[in-house]
């Protein structure tokens, strides 16, 4: 994997023996090809650790070319991207191989991860987990899971959606949202979400603290168990 920033292609899959961490200002495109791999121990606040590493005040951004995309998948587990400083999403898919649990993207203290396409899957203690700020103008957190809270999205601090879908995830609490900070939701689907005890709207969506849907350009249906 590139050791200095720049653009770069993929033109075969890739099979890494530990982390990676991008230069800044990395712009990687999948090109329909799988980066697998496991992640390495990291500290407090993210202590299962990560397979990419976006090192403070460092930029990466994941695309895709290809109608197929390619993924980013982790084989052990601990986290698949570990942000420490912005992480920008705007392709392939970020998931755990079946025999591996762990988050998909685990957002840092007053860092930023920005998600404008691809997907966030079969990941097994949570989709996103975020401390810093989490934008969502599109793309797909779908098929995940967590056997506290926020299967799809369980967020400590600030969260903006205002479009793409989180659907299909389940939770003891919160299926598709689990919310401790602020949510605000502008846009964008939460449909078909699934928490196993206390049934009903919010609980399957989301815990009911500092929510803002701040017009009616969204639409949100789950189902409780």
């Amino acid at each position: 994997m590139p050791t200095t920033a720049g653009y770069y292609y993929l033109t075969t899959d890739v099979t890494l023996s530990s982390s990676w961490s991008p230069a800044n200002g990395t712009v990687l495109c999948l090109n329909g090809h799988t980066i697998t791999g496991p992640g390495d121990a990291e500290g407090a606040e993210g202590a299962e650790g990560g397979f990419i590493k976006v090192n403070p005040t460092y930029t990466f951004t994941l695309t895709d070319c290809q109608e197929n995309e390619g993924k980013i998948e982790i084989t052990n587990d601990k986290t698949c991207i570990y942000s420490r400083g912005t992480f920008n999403m705007y392709g392939g898919s970020i998931e755990h191989t079946n025999s591996a649990t762990g988050t998909g993207v685990w957002v840092r203290t007053d860092k930023t991860f920005n998600m404008y396409g691809g997907k966030i899957t079969n990941n097994s203690l949570c989709g996103v987990c975020n401390f810093g700020t989490f934008h969502m103008y599109g793309g797909k957190i779908t098929g995940n899971s967590a056997a506290d809270k926020g299967g799809g999205v369980n967020n400590f601090e600030r969260f903006y959606m205002s479009g793409g879908s989180i659907t299909q995830n389940t939770a003891c609490y919160g299926g598709g949202v689990y919310n401790y900070g602020t949510f605000e939701m502008s846009g964008g689907n939460i449909t078909r979400n699934t928490a196993n005890t206390e049934s009903g709207l919010e609980k399957v969506v989301i815990e009911r603290r500092n929510i803002n849907k701040k017009d009616k350009n969204f639409f949100i249906c789950n189902l409780p168990i």
